[in-house]
């Protein structure tokens, strides 16, 4: 599935590349080096270049854990839309695509992702949680 996309997903990184490039290119003569400042604001405000997408994860009560036990937390905050032709589900923080997880049943995998995102912790209540764990762990060891 990642791979049948693959062509889109270059000519949208290619396309993006080239419109910050033109961008660069028509505002430099006019504003030197203030155009690099316009071209920052403009990225924070277009879609990424490039998205990471994963064809191989593991969804647990935590998160994703992606390729190489990378693990990557799913909060409240998040928002998935499924991409029923394309077959992927895509990660959004606000209004940035996060990355994308390629999957054959997207419906499914999005209604999962958002069970575990609504009862996954804060990293604040994440680090907490951890602290209070460890300290149980040393206190049993002392008895």
């Amino acid at each position: 599935m990642k791979n049948a996309d693959r062509a889109k997903r270059y000519l949208r990184t290619i396309g993006m590349f080239a419109l910050y490039f033109l961008i660069l290119l028509v505002l430099y003569p006019y504003l030197y080096e203030f155009s690099l400042i316009v071209l920052f604001v403009i990225l924070m405000f277009t879609p990424p270049a490039i998205i990471p997408s994963l064809a191989k994860y593991k969804i647990t009560n935590f998160g994703i854990i992606g390729p190489k036990e990378r693990a990557v937390p799913l909060y409240s905050e998040y928002r998935f839309v499924a991409n029923e032709k394309r077959k992927f589900v895509s990660v959004f923080k606000g209004r940035r695509e996060i990355f994308m997880l390629y999957t054959p049943e997207p419906m499914k995998v999005m209604r999962i992702l958002e069970k575990v995102s609504k009862i996954a912790k804060p990293p604040d209540e994440m680090l907490e949680a951890e602290e209070e764990v460890s300290e149980k762990e040393e206190a049993e060891k002392e008895q």
